[in-house]
């Protein structure tokens, strides 16, 4: 017998289906899905890898290696997910390899010991994927009842879908996983069927889940964007909640999000597919006029918004909302950034102040510290470039200071801070003045009697392709916080988008960003994607670029080694795009890392890089 292997590694160089003789003894438990370790052409090393396929015939006439070791009988990669996964890593330019580590994670010995006792292969069951339901779905932000509205709609929507298969919801943040958990946990029906997938769990905890996924047993999935690789093979519906939302992009290699995933899962799964969130991206909203999704916009309950275009951080309608609403309860105050000041300037000459180490800009951390927004230093001994002078003065004030200000302009009044370094999880209806930045904002227990997003003219200003959509959906974040009576202040910003933002007109938002993106030919209306590495390395790739009809910008340089070039493109182009690209990093090879001594690619590929504009 022969073994198709494919080996668990970023290198492009390993990526192909190696052919093993299985030796005697491995007979019994080598089969799809396991893992072995096997020997790469004349290297001694052993490397991790996977079987994808058992024959009886060789390809290869030459002389074959053995499989040298069979690491587990479990079989922990199924075909449909190898067959997911190759897809992707076609569509993304990303080696296969470097995939397999995020679909199957880390072994525990222990754990798949027990899970091999009770185990038995289960059926695959197949769908139609003409009755599946694809559509975006406009939750509500506030409702008559209270609560959090998105959370119970969708925990009974994925109850009732948990009936007839497995179901998979997908999550920004661990905040949001801990939110579902606990209301499903509420549910005696469900919650022996709930399985966490999610990256804060331990990694036993988190292989034990998924390996309970490979059962027959109808699941409720719940867990960041890694869930989407959940290799249920009863797959009934996939549910992704805010995907616009920052944390859905992997910041690593492969870059993916969880969007393309769940788009790309469902085609070949056939599968209902809902994106569920408050308003909808420019990407949806382009699938929508493609009408590759329905629309589902129950009756919503509008939020009560109201805003003032006003420069200053707090001014009359924000102060005055906010002194009153504190005498029925909580407030909440969305601020943009973290620390004492978002930005350092010279005392002397008012030039900004830029790190020792790399020059990236400075801001002042809680302790009002100077520090890098690039490389994180602290810089105490940070001069200016222009003067030479070494004082410094604070720019425009982040949550930290924004706590001391509204001390002082509410005595009295308790003022807590939240932010990525200090997060509150949740607090009670005890009148309390909370600041908060983005993605931060702790659930009050009845609600906030009002939401102030008191920086909502600096997020719109952030130099960013998105910085509307990014504005809009923490905006959204914040006011569905409120309770059904509460009030929203919008402050610094009017025109059409402050009107079309209070009468919560969430997808004529979306329709302006979809087709100003349009005219400048911008994504969505097309694919950007980013060719990284060494002057001439990078400037080959982006020729193999643009003769598959890419229309590339660049380059410019990442540092005295490298450059950068982007490439726009079609998306009907970028299957055959991305294979020209991984044959083009596959003749460019990989270098030394000069700092870990290892094997690295020479090139970066990013086919949808999200960040550069």
């Amino acid at each position: 017998m022969f073994a198709k292997v494919v080996i668990e590694s970023p290198l492009p160089q390993l990526e192909r289906v190696f052919e093993y003789n299985v030796p005697p003894d491995l007979l019994q438990g080598v089969r799809f899905g396991v893992r072995v370790r096997v020997q790469v052409g004349n290297s001694k090393k052993l490397h991790d890898g996977f079987v994808v396929g058992i024959t009886e015939e060789a390809e290869y006439t030459g002389k074959l290696s053995n499989i040298e070791e069979l690491v587990s009988s479990a079989p922990v990669l199924t075909e449909a997910i190898y067959e997911f996964l190759k897809v992707l890593a076609a569509r993304q330019a990303t080696p296969l390899g470097e995939l397999l580590r995020i679909a199957v994670p880390a072994r525990s010995v222990k754990v798949e010991a027990q899970w091999l006792e009770t185990f038995a292969q289960p059926e695959v069951v197949s769908r139609n994927s003409a009755d599946a339901l694809k559509s975006a779905w406009l939750v509500p932000a506030v409702s008559p009842e209270g609560g959090l509205p998105w959370v119970d709609s969708l925990a009974a929507r994925a109850r009732h879908m948990l009936l007839s298969g497995s179901v998979v919801i997908c999550l920004p943040d661990q905040a949001d996983v801990e939110l579902m958990l606990e209301k499903l946990s509420l549910d005696t029906d469900v919650s022996a069927r709930i399985v966490n997938l999610s990256s804060a769990q331990t990694p036993a905890k988190r292989y034990a889940a998924f390996l309970r996924c490979l059962s027959d047993e109808n699941l409720l999935v719940i867990g960041n964007r890694a869930a989407l690789f959940a290799p249920n093979r009863n797959l009934r519906s996939i549910f992704v909640w805010n995907e616009n939302n920052f944390s859905h992009i992997d910041q690593s290699s492969p870059y993916l999000h969880s969007r393309d995933l769940a788009l790309l899962r469902q085609s070949l799964v056939g599968c209902d597919l809902v994106f569920a969130s408050f308003g909808v991206s420019t990407e949806i909203m382009r699938l929508i006029q493609l009408k590759y999704l329905a629309l589902e916009k129950p009756n919503q309950v509008r939020p009560k918004i109201s805003y003032e275009q006003q420069l200053d951080r707090a001014e009359s309608l924000a102060l005055k909302t906010i002194k009153n609403s504190l005498a029925t309860g909580p407030v909440l105050v969305q601020v943009s950034a973290l620390g004492q000041s978002v930005a350092v300037y010279c005392k002397q000459c008012s030039e900004k102040m830029h790190c020792l180490h790399c020059a990236g800009p400075l801001w002042l951390n809680g302790k009002a510290q100077p520090v890098c927004r690039w490389c994180n230093a602290l810089n105490f001994g940070a001069k200016c470039r222009q003067c030479g002078s070494g004082e410094i003065r604070q720019g425009r004030g982040g949550s930290t200071r924004s706590v001391a200000e509204f001390g002082k302009a509410f005595p009295g009044i308790r003022v807590i801070e939240s932010n990525s370094q200090s997060r509150i999880q949740k607090i009670d209806s005890k009148p309390v003045l909370v600041v908060a930045t983005p993605g931060c904002e702790p659930p009050a227990e009845l609600g906030y009697s009002a939401v102030i997003l008191m920086d909502a003219v600096n997020q719109l200003s952030r130099d960013s392709l998105r910085s509307v959509e990014d504005a809009v959906a923490a905006w959204n974040d914040a006011v569905a916080l409120l309770r059904p009576s509460g009030q929203a202040v919008l402050v610094g910003v009017g025109g059409k988008l402050a009107e079309q933002y209070v009468l919560w007109q969430q997808l004529e938002i979306a329709a302006d960003q979809l087709a100003e993106r349009r005219e400048l030919g911008l994504p969505p209306a097309l694919r950007l994607g980013s060719i990284t590495g060494p002057k001439e390395v990078s400037l080959a790739v982006s020729k193999v670029a643009k003769q598959h009809g890419a229309e590339i910008l660049g380059p410019s340089a990442i540092d005295v080694d490298n450059d950068q070039y982007l490439f726009k493109f079609q998306y009907a182009d970028g299957i055959e795009l991305a294979s020209a690209l991984k044959a083009a990093t596959l003749k460019v090879g990989a270098g030394l890392n000069a700092k870990t001594n290892k094997m690295q690619r020479l090139v970066r590929i990013k086919m949808d890089d999200r960040q550069v504009i």
